[in-house]
């Protein structure tokens, strides 16, 4: 029968304390995984003066390593966390960054010898491999796991954490880094000293993996799990085969479980049903992505490079990387809330357009004046501005059912991250043999294919051609006034079907 539904009570900002609270392992956890990114850079090279004499590509190419790991650790441990629950799956993502970044404080190096050295570069190249692996699979389940525990009203604000926390990792690799360095000095820095940042992740990892172990499970996978069995055609296909928000039977439940076996994951030919279905998806997943990727890796890390090679002095160009992240780390949890008022649709066009539209004009003055205090300002501006007003992770899990949500998250992510983000630098990179202003069509291209994406997914919303929020139906675009179940008082969005009236529709809990 129909639940009874009254107005949400409470603010935004208690749903954030009452998540972080609950999922503070999930957080730390990812923490280390971005430290551990950072500083492999930071450290770059005493790794190549230990790892890679006089390379400084191969240097760089360990670091890319990890990227071409991702989507495999995403598909893999994806795999695990929609068949046997998002607790497994962030277990053991954590214990193998916890094995890999430590164990990459642990090994040998050329000063030992010829041996030593040929030994320590394996074990590099394969301690980089697993945390390429693990942090494919960590970003799928976690984003899995705080879209199915967050309040309906709060999933924007809720999932602004992880790039929230994610500032925190680059400022504490950079702090860890720049400390040690000023202890020990520079030249036992070299030698022994590059240890000690990757050591010291054992810490918050063994805490991470301690609280990550007393967690309870998902309740929308547990539904899921326990769901009877029903006869009739598969959920998921009908989810993402159209009409699922445009009313009627398919509309009346906001994320159905598959309903066709008791265990897990489904019959082995019910998943690859699933799997072979969701392409679909996944394309208009890896579009949105795509701003976020040039944003990242081409405007904040490739250009800052560029600016040096242009002129511009080093301090100069890291002051204002830092500051436009500065920007973006203090708007986050603003912009989540306004991903909650107006929709992740929304927001998601908002930030592709900035980005076409900011993109090359804010390169070309870069490019012809790189030491100017407009420039400057119009960097520091213009890139953060539309780093800020984006919510991907969100919009990529809106995309996908509970039963293959960790899986079609994380390859989705992390193929648009592998495309946009590590080959986008290299192409940047190489593109300047064609222009000097290429880089700039680069990330221009990269904020248009997500702004497409953004109005493809509103377009397909309306038609019926693809089910673009399996978890809150509203708001997409637009205001919405957002109702929720009583007794999903701490928002379960899957296992309590919450009902949501908004201005293009009514979405009703069964």
């Amino acid at each position: 029968g129909m639940a009874v539904c009254e107005q949400e009570q409470g603010t935004w900002v208690g749903d954030v304390r009452d998540v972080a609270r609950r999922c503070w392992p999930l957080l730390l956890g990812h923490v280390v995984e971005w430290y551990e990114f950072s500083i492999y850079g930071f450290l770059a090279p005493q790794i190549e003066a230990n790892f890679f004499p006089a390379s400084s590509v191969a240097t760089w190419l360990g670091f890319a390593l990890t990227f071409f790991m991702r989507p495999l650790g995403a598909f893999l441990l994806g795999r695990v966390a929609d068949m046997f629950g998002r607790r497994a799956s962030v277990n053991l993502s954590i214990l193998g960054m916890l094995i890999a970044t430590t164990g990459q404080g642990c090994l040998p190096t050329y000063r030992s010898g010829e041996s030593a050295g040929l030994a320590g570069v394996t074990l590099l190249l394969l301690c980089r491999c697993v945390q390429g692996l693990s942090a494919g699979g960590e970003v799928g389940a976690i984003c899995a796991y705080l879209i199915e525990v967050a309040p309906a009203r709060s999933l924007g604000v809720v999932m602004a954490l992880v790039p929230f926390v994610s500032f925190i990792s680059f400022s504490s690799a950079n702090a860890v880094a720049v400390a040690t360095t000023a202890i020990v000095g520079e030249e036992a820095m070299t030698a022994w000293g590059w240890r000690i940042p990757f050591v010291v992740a054992l810490l918050p990892a063994s805490i991470a993996l301690w609280g990550r172990r007393q967690m309870p499970e998902s309740a929308a996978f547990l539904e899921h799990v326990r769901a009877p069995a029903a006869a009739g055609p598969s959920d998921d296909e009908a989810q993402n085969s159209g009409g699922a928000e445009s009313g009627g039977a398919a509309a009346r439940r906001i994320d159905v479980p598959n309903k066709r076996s008791r265990t897990p994951g489904g019959s082995g030919a019910d998943r690859i049903q699933q799997y072979c279905s969701q392409a679909h998806p996944v394309l208009v997943g890896i579009g949105a992505v795509a701003a976020h990727g040039v944003l990242s890796y081409v405007a904040n890390i490739w250009c800052v490079a560029r600016m040096v090679q242009l002129g511009m002095p080093s301090s100069k160009a890291l002051t204002a990387s830092l500051i436009t992240k500065l920007i973006a780390f203090v708007l986050k949890l603003p912009a989540g809330r306004i991903a909650d008022v107006y929709g992740v649709g929304l927001l998601t066009f908002v930030n592709g357009t900035l980005t076409m539209l900011l993109g090359l004009p804010v390169f070309t003055l870069m490019t012809f004046q790189p030491d100017s205090i407009l420039t400057l300002c119009c960097i520091c501006i213009g890139f953060a501005v539309p780093s800020t007003m984006q919510m991907p992770d969100l919009f990529v899990a809106e995309l996908f059912p509970t039963p293959i949500r960790a899986t079609g998250l994380g390859i989705t992510w992390n193929i648009s991250l592998l495309i946009f983000g590590g080959i986008g630098t290299v192409l940047a990179e190489e593109s300047l043999s064609i222009s000097d202003l290429a880089p700039g069509w680069i990330i221009s291209g990269g904020g248009f294919l997500t702004t497409a994406s953004a109005l493809y997914a509103l377009k397909a919303r309306r038609t019926g051609a693809l089910r673009v929020t399996h978890v809150r139906a509203a708001p997409f675009w637009g205001r919405a006034e957002l109702q929720v179940c009583v007794p999903d008082s701490c928002g379960i969005q899957d296992a309590a079907e919450h009902a949501v009236i908004g201005k293009g529709g009514v979405g009703l809990a069964e």
